[in-house]
């Protein structure tokens, strides 16, 4: 299979250590890694690890720092049959990409991020290359996270005129929603995926259901979002 993996990519700095820090604490952490990261780029990640072929379509830039973003995904790569491709929107952008500190705690894999994500790199749709749209029915599956929401809104709507299914990362709400949620097939959404005057799970679902979409996942009617 191919994917388009159209949103997010990030330079990740995890820590593993036994607790996040309190106010004005050092920690000396137990362990780290330097990977690519984003909801996107995770998900085209997992993409090709189960033997598919996955495009990111996301604004990376020239910085030095953006190196350190190809070269994990290269590493990720097991088999060289299945490729894990960038398009940048923005390649010749030479500010530093976004940057996610994430400390992982050992005991309960429980985590606290603190991130920019994208909204200082907003790309309009006329940064699209041509071919992408003209090509657009070589991807078996698209997936929009939200952190482009032209850029996506543009694809979505040319994917929904192929047939080709749309699938929506739904961490959190994020303006401009609204518009893509027609377009899409398969809603994979977090406890705090909050559209306007939803505040329970049940509500959730029952806004994307009068939306039509067709696949919704979600956390139970049960859980309380976090808003």
């Amino acid at each position: 299979m191919n994917g388009l993996f159209i949103g997010l990519t990030t330079l990740d700095l995890i820590y593993l250590a036994n607790s996040p820090p309190q106010n004005n604490q050092k920690l000396v952490a137990l362990d780290y890694t330097v990977a690519a990261g984003g909801p996107a780029t995770n998900a085209a990640v997992t993409f090709n690890y189960l033997e598919n072929t996955a495009t990111i379509l996301a604004v990376v830039g020239s910085h030095p720092m953006t190196q350190l973003i190809h070269s994990d995904l290269e590493n990720c790569t097991i088999n060289r049959n299945y490729q894990i491709n960038i398009i940048d929107l923005e390649p010749t952008n030479q500010n530093p990409p976004p940057v996610s500190s994430i400390i992982v705690t050992q005991t309960t894999g429980e985590r606290a991020v603190i991130s920019i994500n994208a909204v200082k790199t907003p790309a309009s749709k006329q940064t699209i290359p041509a071919d992408i749209l003209e090509n657009i029915d070589i991807f078996d599956i698209i997936l929009i996270d939200g952190h482009q929401i032209e850029v996506g809104f543009s694809i979505a709507q040319l994917a929904k005129s192929k047939n080709i299914p749309v699938v929506l990362d739904g961490g959190s709400w994020k303006p401009g929603f609204e518009k893509i949620l027609p377009f899409v097939d398969y809603a994979i959404c977090s406890a705090n995926f909050c559209p306007p005057n939803c505040h329970t799970s049940k509500d959730v679902f029952t806004y994307l259901s009068q939306i039509k979409i067709p696949y919704i996942a979600i956390p139970t009617v049960e859980t309380r979002l976090n808003i």
